[in-house]
């Protein structure tokens, strides 16, 4: 799997990538219990929901996350928001108790759009283990590791690398084929022969 993911295309071969590989238990655990703490710390941070109406605690708090939220619009969207009240409250696994957890980490200084190459290659990763038949899921709350210094020395992620993602590894329970996840129709413009046409 790791392989696949190696012998990704990156801009320039740069391969702005490298990995760590998680099958400790203790470790896993570990990081698990900093990312829920993380996550409860954000949702009592910028949750305002917890305070009466028209308490000065509520109004502060939806003003700080309004700030927030122009700052760091995707960082607040409502689907990791949703994600991050459920595991704060403990109906969530952040990486979904997998016995394997692939870190990958990015070279800050990877030239091009580094973000991209590291999707290319989890990609690869990913398609790799489906084929071998086994489950994945792609965890980006796994950047929350990167506040803990501790634990960062301790999986030995130098700089100039950093986490920017995770993917959780493991026997999928069910058969995951008859899952099906709607996807959205998009309008693409093609061009051919001169002419430009729009196809859903």
């Amino acid at each position: 799997i790791i392989e696949l993911g190696r012998f990704a295309p990156s801009q320039g071969n740069c391969q702005p990538w490298s990995f760590i590989v998680v099958r400790d238990k203790a470790m896993i655990a570990q990081m698990e219990q900093y990312c829920v703490a993380v996550c409860k710390a954000t949702t009592a941070k910028i949750d305002y929901t917890h305070y009466p109406h028209g308490s000065w605690k509520r109004y502060f708090t939806r003003l700080k996350t309004w700030i927030m939220n122009r700052s760091a619009p995707n960082a607040l969207h409502p689907v990791p928001m949703a994600a991050i009240k459920s595991i704060a409250a403990g109906r969530f696994r952040v990486f979904h108790a997998a016995p394997t957890v692939i870190l990958l980490l990015m070279n800050k200084r990877g030239i091009g759009i580094p973000e991209v190459d590291i999707g290319i290659m989890g990609t690869n990763i990913v398609l790799a283990a489906q084929s071998l038949g086994l489950g994945t899921c792609w965890v980006g709350f796994s950047k929350m590791l990167n506040s803990n210094k501790a634990l960062i020395e301790k999986l030995g992620a130098a700089p100039p690398f950093e986490i920017v993602e995770a993917i959780s590894v493991g026997y999928p329970i069910g058969d995951p084929t008859l899952n099906h996840i709607s996807r959205q129709t998009h309008e693409i413009a093609w061009w051919e022969g001169g002419k430009k046409e729009i196809l859903y």
